[in-house]
């Protein structure tokens, strides 16, 4: 399992944002309102949540380092947003990458022990180490919702797709894949496995959210086996798991039981 570090989060952010940012910039004006692989949005819809997401970052950490409590995230900073779509796709590519720039330099300023100070995000307190890595994960995978929406059908890059299930999945970790279950959801115990590399976790999910157990050979009564560009897709949501990328064990209606865990 690859370990997560805030500091190489960061080298793979400026990568993977820096492909976003071209992309974005690549968006003809029919494509801007082309409908998205996300539900209800246009792809213009699509970008601007992105983008809006990495100044949303920003301003967590300045909250984090200054002790202010800015809004930051949730329907408070939904004019920006709208800001960002009604602005049209070149103006949302250039934003993407000057506001990464800001976030990247700001870390390089930063001594370890900064990372550990938290400001408050809709799930709770989070450190800036957290934030660091999960603007990583929004940008990744919002990448391949625009790749998607536009006709890619290749999974998640494998290389970073395990580098991101070790942060969504850390038993130690707040991440979050461990927010709370839909109301009434029967609790279910899921064993992950990536053939990427070998990689194992347990999940128990319920109606208290999800939890990643310490002892991944424990007792679970779903097992999903996939490369690791498509399992971390499945647990974003992403793609649904009685497909050929996957092996699904377990009782006759198992996909059904990781789809209500995880969606798809």
């Amino acid at each position: 399992m690859i370990a997560v570090d805030p500091r190489h989060s960061l080298q793979l952010l400026e990568a993977e944002s820096s492909r976003l940012q071209a992309a974005i910039a690549r968006l003809s004006a029919d494509e801007w309102t082309h409908g998205s692989n996300c539900e209800g949005w246009q792809i213009a819809d699509l970008v601007a949540h992105v983008v809006r997401n990495g100044w949303s970052f920003l301003v967590f950490a300045d909250n984090a380092l200054s002790g202010r409590d800015q809004p930051a995230f949730g329907q408070a900073v939904a004019h920006v947003q709208e800001e960002i779509k009604a602005g049209g796709a070149a103006k949302a590519a250039e934003r993407l990458g000057r506001e990464t720039d800001a976030f990247v330099t700001l870390a390089g300023r930063l001594a370890d022990a900064d990372f550990q100070k938290t400001a408050n995000h809709t799930q709770g307190p989070r450190t800036l180490a957290w934030a660091y890595t999960q603007r990583l994960v929004e940008v990744a995978f919002h990448h391949w919702d625009l790749r998607r929406s536009l006709g890619d059908q290749s999974p998640l890059d494998d290389e970073l797709a395990r580098y991101l299930l070790g942060f969504m999945l850390n038993p130690a970790g707040s991440s979050i894949m461990m927010r709370a279950m839909a109301e009434g959801t029967p609790p279910e115990t899921l064993r992950l496995k990536s053939t990427s590399d070998g990689s194992v976790w347990r999940v128990t999910a319920g109606p208290l959210g999800r939890r990643v157990e310490a002892d991944a050979m424990g007792p679970a009564g779903v097992e999903v086996s996939a490369p690791a560009g498509w399992l971390a897709l499945a647990l974003y949501g992403r793609t649904a798991v009685d497909t050929p990328a996957f092996q699904v064990g377990g009782p006759p209606d198992a996909a059904q039981r990781f789809r209500t865990c995880f969606g798809g």
